[in-house]
């Protein structure tokens, strides 16, 4: 007979006093309901739908084993024992448990029962079905009662853990009486550190604390934490001190100093949940708050949950809040975010509550079924019956479906198809108003070892004309022993095998050989603590890697053919790195605070040997940049809540302003023109206005219309462009209006959907072909009929292009007439001026801008640039002297080939006899670009990217871009002087 009960339940506790249990789902044991099978098996229900089966051998057992584990999502876990009840594997399964996905296995060196005096009695070895094994070595101590008796039961201590993935070693504290025998020491891989703890006696000298009773609240608590630094020496310390008032209280203060003597106080009430949070740096043996964080709880049917939590800065004002709300069963119904969000902080710090932006979340049995915002966005969620798989995800603005997502599984519960669309309906068949479609095929392993990991994708679209599927991309794949990819085809739209990538793995899993789309292989090899310490090329070339004991990488050497160039970096006990020093024996230094922020960097110059470029920064207490300070050329900014700037002042009080809307997104840009740029947003937050305005005149306007994956129309002063799109959601058309004549531009795709041909208005043909790597190999312009103009072809080596052939004729002059009266060609033939620089007349005439003359630019990219990328140089990002950002210096030095990337050092194409060219201002030229807000950057751009140059005299040049044109005096072969810049009026 079933029989169904409800149990009391009583809370104990089984861990030592001083540690907490973090529960990642609290769940009210009241809901928990037990139901008995029979004699020696019931079932645990969970009030999410999980459920817990435990067995007993016989109705004499007192111990029940759990045995299986159903999932929400339907799949299985089973736990299987020996006949000594020793766990020996925990296996997953499907739902019929016919499949198995993953096992883990144990083995005991002891599985009987064995006399305490065996040190091995708990060793034992556990291995994975994804090959990794580790093996449990374990000691023994027999902690010391008094002075003349020790206990008759020991503690088994894990002494080290030996596997294939690396090695973890713990020695403990012993020989203390009435003491546990604590970890003294732990060593994990190649990171150690060591611990002590309040003892009982004199032995807390140091600290001013001596007890002599077990029963005191320090007992055994961590006194000192210590870190080993980069060269196996104890680097970092932490000293903690306790506040509390009895040895029962759970609640209390603890506070931390760190080595520099900074300190972190953190309060907790009587749950252990954490109070407040604050954090001290010390200056002048004074420590001053930087910020702190308070929360407070609540109970819901006594159990906490989290209600409000607030950040304060150093003079303790609120900078924002986070509220938060819950239904009866604990989840969290609503998110409220309060504080100053749409303008800088510092204007108004008493109306810290006076915005606020919401996200609001709807369940049904504790499943999420609806998210929604201030914005009117709303997703609602669907699953399968009595699971969490989700069947239906619907994304509405204001009520109305924009966007559809649909899933389906296998018998298994594993997804096997993705469609997406923007259906106005629910029902899934309804495609009457859908403008594209989207599916995607899963297919799971089915046999052999990693069942249920992807065998096959397919990507595909709905042709909507003709209402049937057809194929984008297919990729196919293939595991290795540790469950990682070893081979992945790829298949083109027509279901052609293109390309096959290979992998193969050392037994940690690091990756020790690949062989890319032209089967090129590299190797690689690492140590022991996963450390990548070489990467070997087929041509030769090698690169060598050296770290510290902190697993940091010291050295980079790259060698090929007896040539060798290193890059070296050094740092300090707190992982921050304070040196860097490349090929040509230039070095960076770097200075932190006590809170790892950089706040200082010294580079040298490269043009004065005894001279350095120095820059500093400052920080709030959000630990947001607010100074950089530049050779004294000082920049100042201020923050929104979401660490967005609200206002930037450049060197010469130059001032730009910003303005957000609650949701974060940016809405006004003043700059120190007082020309204000303001932005609306469709509900994924794409630009659908952009609006200059000057002395409260409109100065440009830009409409832009989208469906849901792309603009469709984009409408401004200059006229409008239409972009049209294929069922697959490739650009296929552009439309360009203007002054009553219209310009298209076609875009063409291969079979793995690269773009390889453009024409422009059905005159001028523009084809392009890439390599298997996405490089380009060939290129020609040719008219409508195929008459070649223009042709070109790469040739590269392992690394970089080597060198190209081209040839060319000039246009006819039909063409070039046609093209010339369609203004609006000139932004897609620029990206690539190059090509066109050698085709006869291929220029426009000049933008005209009639009301005012100034530079434009995208604040977009700016409130999201971070300040701190352009300060470590990077191994693969091209240098530039940072001097160019500063607008009143008088020259700089441009480097023609990447300094830092050492790969192209050993290339065919590498410029070794000519490596910088020097560039030099006039005075004149500098005045003209301050008046017109012209910075060095600009005329590099310039420089770089000329769309028309006229040889003057011998040595004179004038390079033109947009409205903009600059006379170039050649020098010598490596410098040259900007002599005049002319704005277009």
């Amino acid at each position: 007979q079933v029989k169904t009960t409800y149990v009391n339940y009583k809370t104990t506790s089984y861990l030592p006093r001083f540690f907490n249990q973090r529960d990642i789902k609290i769940i009210d044991p009241k809901l928990i309901r037990v139901v008995f099978r029979s004699q020696n098996e019931l079932d645990v229900i969970y009030p999410n739908g999980t459920q817990k089966q435990y067995r007993r051998e016989n109705i004499n057992a007192n111990q029940y084993n759990l045995v299986r584990e159903t999932l929400l999502n339907q799949n299985v876990i089973h736990y299987f024992y020996d006949v000594f009840n020793n766990l020996i594997e925990i296996r997953s399964t499907n739902p019929t448990s016919s499949k198995i996905y993953a096992w883990i296995k144990f083995k005991y060196v002891h599985p009987e029962p064995i006399a305490e005096s065996s040190k091995d009695k708990h060793d034992l070895t556990i291995e994975t079905s994804d090959g990794k094994s580790y093996l449990f070595a374990h000691d023994k101590y027999y902690p010391i009662i008094n002075n003349k008796e020790r206990s008759k039961h020991p503690f088994f201590t894990l002494k080290n853990i030996n596997s294939n993935q690396g090695t973890s070693k713990f020695e403990y504290l012993t020989g203390y009486k009435s003491t546990y025998p604590l970890i003294k020491e732990a060593q994990i891989n190649n990171k150690k550190v060591a611990l002590d703890y309040y003892l009982l006696g004199n032995k807390n000298m140091d600290e001013k604390v001596e007890f002599f009773d077990a029963k005191n609240s320090h007992f055994q608590r961590v006194k000192t934490l210590k870190e080993y630094g980069q060269n196996t020496s104890f680097a970092n310390t932490y000293k903690f001190n306790y506040d509390i008032e009895n040895f029962s209280q759970l609640g209390g203060k603890t506070t931390i100093c760190d080595s520099q003597n900074n300190k972190y106080i953190y309060t907790y009430n009587k749950d252990c949940k954490i109070e407040s949070v604050q954090r001290f740096e010390s200056k002048n043996n004074t420590h001053h708050l930087l910020n702190k964080e308070i929360y407070s709880w609540i109970k819901i049917k006594d159990i906490p949950h989290l209600a409000y939590k607030s950040f304060l800065d150093e003079k303790e004002n609120v900078v924002f809040t986070k509220k938060y709300f819950y239904d009866l069963q604990g989840n969290l119904i609503e998110e409220k975010l309060c504080g100053n969000i749409s303008k800088d902080l510092t204007e108004d710090s008493h109306a810290q509550y006076s915005e606020t932006f919401s996200h609001r979340y709807k369940y049904t049995n504790n499943l999420l079924v609806e998210i929604s915002d201030d914005s009117q966005v709303a997703i609602k969620y669907f699953y399968l019956p009595n699971t969490n798989l989700l069947s239906q995800k619907i994304v509405l603005l204001d009520g109305k479906i924009k966007k559809r997502s649909f899933y389906e599984y296998n018998a298994d519960s594993i997804l096997i198809k993705k469609t997406t669309d923007d259906g106005i309906h629910f029902e899934k068949n309804d495609t009457s108003e859908i403008t594209f479609r989207k599916i995607k095929y899963l297919y799971p392993k089915v046999n052999s070892s990693f069942v249920g990991l992807l065998e096959c994708c397919e990507e595909k679209y709905l042709d909507l004309t003709k209402r049937e599927e057809k194929l984008i991309k297919k990729e196919k794949y293939e595991y290795a022993f540790n469950g990682k990819i070893s081979k992945k085809e790829i298949y083109d739209s027509n279901n052609e095998l293109v390309y096959t990538l290979f992998y193969d793995y050392d037994k940690k899993g690091n990756i020790i050989s690949k062989k890319d789309s032209l089967k090129r292989e590299r190797l690689y090899s690492f140590d022991v603590n996963n450390n990548r310490l070489s990467k070997n090329l087929q041509n030769g070339l090698t690169y060598l890697y050296e770290y510290n004991a902190c697993n940091q990488l010291t050295k980079k050497q790259i060698k090929k053919d007896g040539t060798s160039y290193e890059l070296g970096y050094l740092y300090d006990d707190r992982n921050n790195k304070i040196a860097y020093l490349d090929p040509r024996g230039r070095t960076i230094k770097y200075e932190y605070d006590a809170f790892s922020n950089l706040i200082k960097k010294l580079e040298d110059n490269p043009n004065f040997e005894n001279e350095k470029n120095i820059e500093t920064y400052k920080y709030d207490s959000l630990g947001n940049i607010t100074q950089i300070n530049q050779n004294q050329n000082l920049t100042k900014i201020s923050y929104n809540i979401f660490s967005k700037p609200t206002s930037i002042t450049y060197p010469g009080d130059r001032k730009q302003q910003f303005i957000y809307n609650l949701d974060g997104s940016l809405k006004t840009v003043i700059d120190e023109n007082n020309v204000e740029s303001h932005y609306e947003y469709d509900f994924l937050k794409r630009t659908t206005l952009k609006k200059i305005i000057s002395n409260d005149e409109i100065f440009d306007e830009e409409i832009y219309s989208y469906n849901l994956f792309g603009p469709i129309e984009k409408i401004d002063k200059n006229g409008k462009v239409k972009y049209f799109y294929d069922f697959a959601k490739r650009l296929i058309k552009e439309e360009q209006f203007n002054d009553n004549n219209i310009f298209t531009i076609e875009y063409f795709y291969d079979s793995l959907s690269k773009r390889y041909k453009t024409i422009y208005n059905n005159e001028l043909v523009n084809i392009s072909k890439n390599d298997l790597l996405g490089r380009k190999i060939s290129q020609k312009i040719t008219d409508i009929q195929d008459n070649i103009f223009y042709k070109k072809r790469f040739l590269y080596d392992d690394l970089s292009l080597t060198s190209f052939a081209k040839e060319n004729k000039n246009l006819p002059s039909k063409i070039i007439n046609s093209l010339h009266d369609k203004k609006l060609y000139q932004k897609y033939l620029l990206p690539n001026p190059s090509i066109y620089l050698n085709i006869a007349h291929l220029d426009v005439a000049l933008i005209e801008i009639t009301k005012k003359s100034f530079f434009l630019f995208d604040p977009l990219n700016l409130i999201t640039n971070n300040y701190l990328k352009n300060i470590f140089p990077s191994l693969n990002d091209n240098f530039m002297n940072d001097e160019i950002k500063n607008p009143n210096i008088s020259s700089f030095t441009i480097y023609l080939f990447n300094d830092f990337n050492l790969d192209q050092v050993f290339s065919k194409s590498h410029p070794n006899d000519k490596n910088k060219i020097k560039v030099v201002f006039s005075k004149d030229t500098l005045t003209k670009m301050r008046e017109h807000n012209l910075l060095i950057e600009q005329i590099l751009e310039i420089l770089k990217m000329p769309t028309k140059i006229d040889k003057i005299m011998e040595n004179e040049f004038l390079i033109t871009h947009k409205n903009v044109k600059i006379l170039v005096e050649i020098i010598n072969d490596e410098e040259f002087n900007i002599e005049n810049v002319l704005i277009s009026k």
